[in-house]
């Protein structure tokens, strides 16, 4: 009985190779599902790898109503101030009267407006607290844009002031009556990261790897074809071989694009190919286990878990954020494990956490394979059955 599964296995797996060689219409379908997901991956972390080093093309209005204050001679802080914007470049700025930048930012022209009001000098001087910069946000220009912005413009402005303050106090004998009161945080980065798109780059890799699985298992046919009958468990271990190819180069590529195209930060090349590679054989043989398993149903399956897993599993959001569903579910979801293994990977090893992540996808894994074999048998007719009922409905391709 061993030997017969076995070499149905060798014999489905043969075949299809076969297959794929004599026809160039299937090559090229395997093409695009190889090359798909690094496409995917390198698409959207190309455009979000370092968002602050691009917004010298975003328009950011100035506007200078400061009226000075006259303290022993007449300071103009929004003044000096706008001459300091006037020569950087990190942002387009624009300078305009206070009804013109607030049109331009309700209309969409500009992303934000800087305004220096009349008594900006004067807040300096007679204020306990720091004087008060106006700065207007469109926030229904994206959810990226205006955040970028505000932390940009916020930093800026900040800096400035914050010059502008020491020079007074420092250059006048009486200190003009300007009282620091200051702290200075020192910050310590602990495993930092390069840029913004090597921190979503583990996000990123895990949605395009799942979706390498979900159109393999869409475009491809688990069931096998042929005159020769085969044990449910030669089909599913036989036909295996064609995905675990198919993932194994999707894997590759993505991986070698991130690191020789974008440059991805890594605390080792080789470990972050072989883990990415890990990562997609187990999503492949879970997505792969679920169709063959349930069939079409099984790919519905596999879909919805893209879905629930994009927004539970900590790739963009902390879970503490999330509701107390989402919040205990997440740790049952494969994505939050090939996140937590691809940040330690990019960011920095600690081989506990690693090798935690790296043996819970195993699990998952293991578990799907097992539970296929046990139930690919017993659910192969009831599984037949749905789909010839679907079928015979007109509207679902089976």
């Amino acid at each position: 009985m061993v030997i017969y599964v076995i070499k149905g296995i060798y014999e489905i797996f043969k075949n299809d190779i076969k297959t794929v060689k004599r026809n160039p219409i299937a090559i090229a379908v395997l093409l695009v599902i190889i090359c798909v997901p690094s496409l995917y991956a390198l698409v959207n972390l190309q455009a979000t790898w370092d968002p602050y080093s691009k917004t010298s093309n975003i328009g950011v209005a100035v506007v200078d109503d400061d009226l000075g204050f006259d303290y022993g001679i007449h300071y103009d802080l929004g003044g000096t101030l706008s001459d300091q914007l006037k020569n950087n470049a990190d942002f387009n700025w624009q300078f305009v009267d206070r009804e013109t930048a607030i049109e331009g930012v309700k209309n969409g022209k500009y992303y934000a407006a800087v305004i220096f009001p009349d008594n900006f000098s004067q807040e300096l001087f007679t204020a306990s607290d720091p004087p008060t910069v106006e700065l207007m946000v469109n926030d229904k220009l994206g959810p990226i844009a205006p955040r970028i912005t505000t932390t940009g413009v916020d930093a800026i402005i900040t800096s400035g002031v914050d010059a502008v303050q020491s020079k007074i106090k420092f250059s006048s004998m009486d200190q003009n009556g300007v009282e620091e009161g200051t702290v200075e945080l020192e910050k310590e980065h602990v495993y930092s990261t390069d840029n913004y798109g090597s921190t979503l780059a583990p996000f990123y890799i895990a949605i395009a790897l799942w979706i390498g699985g979900i159109m393999s298992v869409a475009f491809i046919t688990i069931r096998v074809k042929s005159e020769k009958k085969y044990q449910s468990t030669s089909v599913y271990l036989g036909r295996m071989g064609l995905f675990l190819i198919i993932t194994f180069s999707q894997t590759l590529i993505t991986s070698l694009g991130l690191i020789l195209i974008l440059n991805i930060q890594t605390s080792s090349s080789t470990l972050f190919i072989l883990t990415t590679v890990f990562i997609g054989l187990c999503f492949m043989i879970i997505a792969y286990s679920l169709t063959s398993t349930f069939g079409n149903i099984g790919k519905i399956f596999v879909i919805l878990l893209l879905l629930l897993q994009i927004s539970t599993t900590g790739g963009t959001f902390p879970p503490e954020l999330l509701s107390p569903l989402f919040r205990d579910v997440h740790t049952y979801l494969t994505f939050t494990y090939a996140i937590g293994a691809l940040r330690e990977v990019i960011s920095g090893v600690l081989w506990s956490n690693y090798w935690y992540c790296i043996e819970i996808l195993a699990v998952f894994t293991i578990s799907a394979f097992i539970l296929t074999l046990l139930l690919k048998g017993k659910l192969n007719r009831g599984t037949t059955k749905t789909e010839e009922r679907l079928k015979k409905t007109g509207l679902f391709q089976v």
